[in-house]
């Protein structure tokens, strides 16, 4: 059982002795076996290690950042689990249905039988198989099954800082076993403490900047446009946070500068645009489809069922000149689009967590691209100015070039500048 003792500045862990685990038989035997079964891809340094360290310490986080190869990782863990612990059951937790389909996709794709596999969401409910990948919304309901579970592991787990989401882990009283698996914890204390509590300490870290260095993911070009409205504009909005957003999303000229954004990428590049609000999505997306004939365009927000997503994503992979505009719920986590060449942000707010996990959507390595470029248009109001600050302060954390653009401080605007 795992004892918390905590303090006024740290979480300490006390872990029993009860897992008869022998270490040099998990080097060589049984995970010499996870790797011989694994033939098709070959592992990273930092996926071995990874699930090495998950597996021997039975419980705690992997803080790997988005694209580092986050499945593959929990795949060599619950392969290892599956061989050495045949009788346990075994749950994967997700916080997205479109997540619960890309991580059947992929274990099919890295050798794993769809026999062992069961879906858990609204639309497929089976709980017979070895393994369950569900979502948090859906095995909230299924208490007793959540009982039976042995081992938990939770993809994305930052988003488990959610009290519906504690329950679901409370409720797996009997999983001993608990591993979760994310980008970026978040900041808040209280949020970080929830998550460590549900899994245990950070046990194995890998950071983008590490994974661009090793080659394993694409670099990376940061643009903040810094978009200057007119002074009666800026007066006008600046106790109202509403309406600051509201003149954002109407205004002519920045839609303009996307316009532009678009217009200079290479041909048969293929592009990702972030929204927060469905009617900021639609209008961009009506403008955009009818400025670019020639180019496919996609809008998805959360009514666009999964398998709409699904090919939606398969399409932008597998084809160029593709322009998708997505809203951060359904787009920022998760979705693995490696043929993606820019990503435009229509609106990222100041969340750190969103924001990487947006970047994130295009670090994946394609033969189409050298790097990816990551525009952010920098709305110079009151609210949205510091949001901007704070988005900076991310980028520089993770070690990702910026260069900054400055438009309409003096004039109208030229778009030549871009």
């Amino acid at each position: 059982m795992l004892d918390e003792v905590i303090s006024i500045h740290k979480l300490e862990f006390v872990y029993d002795n009860s897992f008869d685990y022998d270490i040099p038989w998990i080097d060589t035997f049984v995970w010499n076996r996870v790797l011989d079964e694994f033939k098709k891809y070959v592992p990273y340094e930092h996926q071995i290690e990874g699930a090495k360290i998950a597996i021997t310490n039975r419980r705690g986080l992997l803080e790997h950042a988005t694209s580092s190869g986050k499945t593959l990782t929990l795949f060599l863990i619950l392969k290892y689990f599956m061989i050495a612990r045949p009788e346990d059951k075994i749950t994967v937790i997700v916080p997205s249905i479109g997540l619960i389909q890309q991580f059947v996709s992929d274990f099919e794709l890295y050798g794993m039988s769809r026999k062992e596999l069961g879906k858990y969401y609204k639309d497929e409910k089976d709980l017979t198989k070895r393994i369950t990948v569900g979502t948090w919304q859906s095995l909230k309901n299924v208490p007793k099954f959540l009982e039976t579970v042995n081992i938990v592991i939770s993809d994305e787990v930052h988003t488990a800082k959610a009290l519906e989401i504690k329950g679901v882990f409370e409720k797996c009283n009997n999983a001993k076993i608990r591993i979760g698996v994310t980008g970026s914890l978040p900041k808040e204390i209280c949020d970080k403490l929830t998550i460590i509590g549900n899994f245990g300490p950070v046990l194995h870290t890998i950071k983008s900047d590490e994974l661009i260095k090793l080659g394993f993911i694409s670099p990376i070009d940061v643009v903040q446009i810094n978009y200057f409205y007119p002074k009666n504009i800026n007066k006008s909005c600046s106790k109202d946070y509403q309406l600051e957003k509201d003149i954002i999303q109407n205004d002519r000229r920045r839609m303009l500068i996307v316009r532009k954004l678009i217009d200079i990428t290479m041909d048969n590049e293929n592009i990702l645009l972030l929204f927060d609000e469905l009617e900021f999505g639609k209008r961009y997306y009506e403008f955009l489809k009818a400025e670019f004939p020639w180019k496919t365009f996609y809008y998805v927000d959360g009514d666009v069922d999964v398998k709409t997503r699904e090919s939606i994503r398969i399409s932008a992979t597998e084809n160029g000149n593709v322009v998708t505009i997505a809203s951060l719920g359904t787009f920022s986590v998760g979705i693995n689009i490696p043929r993606l060449h820019a990503i435009i942000g229509l609106w990222l707010g100041k969340s750190d967590i969103r924001l990487k996990q947006a970047i994130g959507r295009g670090l994946r390595k394609h033969v189409t691209k050298a790097k990816l470029t990551f525009y952010d248009i920098c709305d110079q109001l009151k609210y949205s100015k510091d949001h901007a600050k704070e988005r900076l302060m991310v980028y520089m954390q993770e070690g990702f070039p910026v260069k900054t653009l400055e438009v309409g401080k003096f004039r109208l605007m030229e778009l030549d500048i871009l």
